[in-house]
């Protein structure tokens, strides 16, 4: 078993919203409540209800995204998952 596979169960069904989070903190560190406020406005995240927090635990699980300076920072990890999302969609 993959633990992060495991950990990432709904990955796939949430990847515009794990895209939209990491692009936020592509371009600058952000508090959760930040990250709440763009989760909150996506409607994939009503139903099943999803908080930002709930994105952020996977993505610091998966070692994409890492707590400093009183934000949420994208790790280099965090940038080439993105690049792949990115890559994905367009293909």
């Amino acid at each position: 078993n993959n633990p992060t596979y495991t950990t990432m169960g709904g990955w796939f069904h949430y990847a515009e919203v794990y895209a939209a989070v990491m692009e936020a903190l592509e371009k600058a560190p952000r508090k959760l409540d930040a990250i709440e406020s763009l989760t909150d406005a996506m409607e994939i995240t009503k139903s099943p209800r999803r908080f930002g927090q709930h994105f952020i635990d996977v993505l610091e699980t998966c070692d994409c995204v890492i707590w400093g300076d009183g934000a949420w920072n994208l790790t280099d990890l965090g940038r080439a998952m993105l690049a792949e999302l990115k890559s994905a969609k367009e293909a």
